[in-house]
């Protein structure tokens, strides 16, 4: 899943009358002429979620030794509730020769570049018609990089992750799900 990720490649399963077939796709940023949106009329229902459930912005970074002996650093100013605490263990020893303050520099950059990776996310999620202005597989297609433009303001270059068709005795419904960014 991670590689897909990184090279934008998605899959899709498709249920047919002989069983399912699962491919590999590579889709397109359509972001410039693809926007999902309530005011177009082709996004309703959306949800939007904004999660601080992976966010920090504090932690302590453990380097070598244990219990009171372990040599840790502090970052992050933060305070009371304002303060989302990790603890992250290095895993990095001192090195002969090496001075206290360098190794807690080392330890401090560590800490650094994992925080950094520790962000508040957002994702959306509505019914979008894929009969109106844009066509599925015609327009835009499942892992296509689109853009969402809520009433609130808010908008996003994301990436269609998952589509649900739902028969009702109303008509199908399409239930699309953006891909999570981080904010």
């Amino acid at each position: 899943a991670v590689l897909c990720e990184e090279y934008g490649i998605g899959w899709e399963l498709r249920v047919n009358e002989t069983g399912m077939t699962f491919e590999f796709v590579e889709r397109t940023d359509r972001s410039a002429t693809v926007v999902f949106s309530p005011d177009l009329d082709n996004l309703k229902n959306a949800e939007y979620v904004r999660s601080m459930e992976t966010y920090r912005n504090a932690g302590e970074v453990g380097g070598e030794g244990d219990g009171a002996q372990q040599a840790v650093v502090n970052l992050g100013s933060a305070e009371g509730i304002a303060r989302f605490e990790e603890y992250m263990d290095s895993g990095i020893g001192r090195e002969n020769g090496m001075s206290k303050a360098d190794y807690n520099k080392l330890l401090r950059q560590f800490g650094k570049s994992e925080i950094t990776k520790l962000k508040k996310k957002e994702s959306i999620s509505g019914e979008i018609d894929t009969d109106g202005v844009y066509k599925i597989d015609q327009d835009f297609f499942l892992g296509d990089i689109v853009t969402v433009k809520l009433d609130q303001g808010i908008t996003a270059t994301t990436r269609l992750i998952e589509i649900i068709y739902s028969d009702e005795t109303s008509g199908t419904n399409v239930i699309g799900t953006f891909e999570e960014w981080e904010v």
